[in-house]
């Protein structure tokens, strides 16, 4: 009976062993990390994890010197890992909450997991390690540019000193987004940084979509132009795709008005031969030698005004 009771108390530590150390790894890079903001967030939960950390780390020293296992079976041993449990269990519960405030700052942070925002809590300082979930909260953005000045950056290097401050954003084509002015890192929380990602990234593709409107109206000859302005660098993909619908449908409103109002029977007819036109001219383009992220623009284009054009086909062909 005492060596069956023996090993029934050598097969529970073992389990309690296993289950502690799920939880104190996932727990140790949380609260042990350098730099992580939840250690200054949670004080009182980074302090009982020290706390039992340093407990566990004293009982691993005495089993490394006492290595069998009979010795180390103990009565006493096994109720100091259950309250130890039960401490990682409170600390759990109590990051869980923590983790639901920082989602009610920022909602976009429900769009990622509990460990991926935990590992951007723990990485605050880091932004090489924040921008690897970018994507999950802001769509295809993958990268930061931490050097301004447009034409450097900072791709693949180490952030280094003085390197606290987000320029702009890459997507995953390659293709970036300078902001009006550098996001500084400050030390009011991650979920300030992303607050103003946000509101950065929206101000500086409204700035480009007024400067794209600008271009796009900046030629007399819109139907020879039309093609330059898509092929410029200065426009992000979005800004050509929005401002392609705006001004197509301005012109297909002032041709039907053209036609209702000042009786031009041809409005309409020569709104969709300059609406072919347009078309043929994109075509031509994508034949060429091309970088990916220009085809893809060029593509995504011309299934657009395919689209544009055979609602004006229909248009005319119904006599409107």
């Amino acid at each position: 009976d005492d060596f069956e009771a023996r090993l029934n108390l050598i097969f529970e530590l073992q389990e309690l062993l296993k289950e502690f150390q799920r939880t104190w790894l996932y727990l140790d890079n949380i609260f042990l990390t350098p730099g992580a903001d939840i250690a200054s967030s949670r004080p009182e939960d980074h302090a009982e994890f020290v706390r039992v950390n340093q407990l566990w780390l004293r009982m691993m020293k005495q089993v490394s010197v006492q290595r069998n296992v009979r010795k180390n079976a103990l009565q006493p041993r096994l109720n100091e890992l259950k309250r130890w449990i039960e401490s990682l269990a409170q600390i759990s519960k109590n990051l869980d909450t923590y983790l639901e405030e920082k989602r009610s700052c920022f909602p976009r942070f429900y769009f990622i997991s509990n460990d991926e925002l935990l590992k951007i809590l723990a990485n605050a300082k880091d932004l090489r390690e924040i921008e690897k979930h970018m994507s999950k909260c802001f769509e295809n953005t993958n990268r930061f540019i931490l050097v301004g000045g447009g034409d450097v950056d900072a791709d693949g290097g180490e952030l280094g000193e003085g390197q606290n401050e987000i320029f702009g954003v890459k997507s995953a084509e390659g293709e970036k987004l300078q902001f009006i002015k550098p996001i500084k890192m400050r030390a009011n929380g991650v979920e300030e940084l992303f607050k103003e990602l946000e509101r950065q990234s929206a101000g500086s593709l409204q700035k480009k979509m007024r400067e794209a409107y600008s271009d796009y109206y900046g030629t007399e000859e819109l139907e020879t132009e039309r093609k330059d302005w898509v092929m410029s660098p200065k426009p992000p993909a979005q800004c050509i795709a929005t401002i392609a619908q705006i001004t197509w449908t301005e012109a297909t409103e002032l041709a039907i008005n053209e036609l209702t109002e000042e009786g031009n029977k041809f409005a309409v007819e020569d709104h969709l031969l300059l609406l072919k036109k347009q078309l043929s001219d994109l075509t031509e383009l994508v034949r060429g030698d091309l970088q990916p992220i220009r085809r893809k623009i060029l593509v995504a284009l011309i299934t657009q005004d395919v689209h544009q054009r055979d609602i004006v086909q229909t248009l005319f062909g119904n006599d409107v």
